[in-house]
């Protein structure tokens, strides 16, 4: 990941093709679209077109640097939870292929994350609840935090949208770790489907580094695409991780099966509230987003994995990516998202129960984890 200003590839195409690994839409891709709006603020007054505070936070257009913009987003002090959020975006029906990242930049280290997240709803004017993703660095992501002051792009992620969508609405948000004043800079926003069913009237497209402006506009109306340095992109991390949970089975059988992403008590009860940092979706909505992913074989005290022959996850609704088996290496599944939500209005606590059963040609032969997964309200 650079840490500094670099020249981004002008290729969208390319860089999708990369992500995604083959052609998504053969005849259109030329016509790609970011649905962030003014992703890279190419359009900058007081406050950048289409994005607004969503309670006491501090929005401006930051361009203290010759031929620069980028939203800057700051804090009063007390809240620890900081976002700006995006105008509704009306996007076309179908299940759409999107490229997920963003670039940022702070110099405040008590910012634990950053993240950009796209809320999806089945009606035009974003209402009818229809799930979320998030992609960000820090406490909830595999990616770490930089508090340098220097601009990061996080790994672009890909997420697929729900052929019920029909609006999107885009919430930047940073978390600290105390109530302090702190400011992080977005730029290059995107949320881009590699290829859409509407034309846009016109385009303007930003070929610059984190936090630079260039555009070229024609037509009256202008849609924004940008696309983040190719180099600083990946979506296949080590498979040799840091164990954040072992599981609830005997040590000498714990490194069968582990985890990523949540950290939880002996009897496998990982608490979060909702809007904490743990909360993956970096909103108090009713719901806590925990990230989740599933490794074998990870190395581990007092446990020798020989090859692990088989694993199961249930329910299997939840759709758990898991690595494949047999592993005779460490390997690891895709991170994936598990939404817990609040019950009784957002009174009481949610819970998901999730189980891994894992089978090894060494001894003991089974490891079997439970994991529960609970969504607290806020205080």
């Amino acid at each position: 990941m650079p840490n500094s200003r670099e020249p981004r590839t002008s290729a969208a195409r390319a860089l999708i093709l990369a992500l995604v690994g083959t052609p998504l839409v053969a005849a259109s891709e030329s016509a790609a679209v970011n649905y962030v709006p003014n992703p890279g603020f190419e359009s900058c007054g007081v406050i950048p077109t289409s994005w607004s505070e969503v309670a006491s936070e501090d929005l401006a257009c930051e361009t203290s640097m010759p031929g620069a913009a980028s939203l800057s987003l700051s804090n009063d002090g007390s809240a620890m939870l900081v976002r700006a959020q995006s105008d509704c975006v009306v996007v076309p029906g179908g299940t759409l292929i999107q490229a997920f990242g963003l670039s940022y930049r702070t110099a405040s280290p008590a910012v634990i994350q950053v993240t950009l997240t796209a809320n999806a709803y089945t009606g035009t004017d974003c209402t009818g609840g229809n799930g979320l993703v998030s992609a960000g660095a820090g406490a909830s992501f595999l990616t770490p935090i930089a508090t340098d002051g220097t601009w990061h792009t996080i790994p672009t992620v890909t997420a697929p949208v729900d052929g019920a969508t029909n609006s999107i609405r885009f919430f930047a948000t940073f978390q600290l770790s105390s109530a302090t004043l702190a400011t992080v800079f977005f730029d290059d926003l995107k949320f881009s489907s590699a290829a859409s069913t509407t034309t846009p009237t016109s385009t303007s497209t930003s070929t610059s580094t984190p936090g630079a402006t260039v555009t070229s506009t024609t037509g009256a109306a202008t849609t924004s695409t940008t696309t983040a340095t190719a180099t600083s992109t990946t979506n296949a991390p080590p498979t040799t991780l840091p164990v954040s949970f072992s599981g609830t089975g005997p040590a000498t059988s714990d490194c069968y099966v582990t985890f990523q992403g949540f950290t939880a008590d002996t009897r496998g009860l990982a608490d979060c509230t909702d809007g904490a940092a743990c909360d993956a979706d970096g909103a108090a909505n009713g719901r806590c987003t925990f990230l989740v992913r599933v490794c074998v074989a990870q190395p581990l005290a007092g446990c020798t994995a020989g090859t692990v022959t088989a694993l199961k996850a249930t329910p299997a609704s939840a759709a758990i990516p898991l690595p494949s088996v047999p592993a005779v290496a460490p390997a690891c599944g895709a991170t994936t998202q598990i939404m817990v939500p609040l019950k009784r209005n957002g009174r009481r606590p949610g819970l998901k129960r999730l189980a891994f059963t894992a089978k090894s040609d060494g001894k003991p032969k089974r490891e079997r984890d439970v994991i529960k997964l609970r969504c607290l309200p806020p205080a």
